[in-house]
């Protein structure tokens, strides 16, 4: 739901977020809701791990003596992640970036992040923003191709601009820049390179009325 009237942006500016009060109120939201806790939030991480086995061989003036040595191994293996615990979805943003390299008419490499915004509140009342990132790297050769994957993570509190998301229109945008050799595509809804339209008249209410539907037993919208 937006503000009636349309709010002034220099007012909005000139006013600020009341932590003491934000928080308090977020600890009784995190404690009457009567609506259940998502599940963890976990992913995969690809990891490679060495290790040594023992091989004997022939050794010496003619392979008349025998040595034992070890030899290394890399094993792939994928690390599982709790990167965020039970909680309460308040909003999820997404930010995903595309740059594609030519070589004359054929893709040369491909470097892309992709990105995720998760917004919630903790069973103890705490307000976290957790980033998930994966990058992916593919460089395509005459005869074959290689593809690197990484995957990372943040979980932080939240900070005055991550409030003062709450009081912006997260509309989709989807944006291409072509370059010589190349170009770059960005889409999602989070960091629009053109700009949120301004719903809310001060700093902090759209997070306050998310928290509001959460005590009411709705889920935000």
């Amino acid at each position: 739901m937006e503000d009636q009237h349309v709010p002034d942006k220099r007012s909005y500016e000139q006013s600020r977020v009341d932590w003491p009060r934000l928080r308090a109120y977020a600890r009784r939201v995190s404690q009457q809701t009567r609506l259940p806790l998502r599940g963890p939030v976990t992913y995969s991480s690809p990891t490679e791990q060495t290790t040594y086995r023992t091989e004997t061989r022939r050794a010496g003036f003619l392979g008349r003596r025998l040595e034992t040595i070890k030899v290394p191994e890399i094993i792939s293996t994928a690390l599982e992640v709790e990167a965020l615990g039970r909680h309460w979805l308040l909003a999820n943003r997404t930010r995903n970036r595309r740059e594609t390299t030519m070589d004359g008419s054929r893709v040369a490499a491909e470097t892309s992040e992709y990105a995720s915004y998760t917004y919630a509140l903790t069973p103890d009342g705490e307000l976290i923003k957790l980033v998930l990132v994966r990058e992916e790297q593919l460089y395509h050769h005459l005869s074959n191709s290689e593809h690197h994957e990484q995957i990372h993570h943040s979980a932080e509190p939240f900070s005055d601009s991550d409030v003062e998301s709450f009081d912006f229109d997260h509309s989709f945008f989807d944006q291409t820049q072509k370059y010589d050799r190349g170009k770059i595509q960005a889409w999602g809804d989070s960091h629009n390179p053109h700009g949120h339209r301004l719903l809310r008249h001060a700093k902090g209410v759209g997070l306050t009325l998310v928290l509001k539907e959460l005590l009411e037993g709705r889920l935000p919208q």
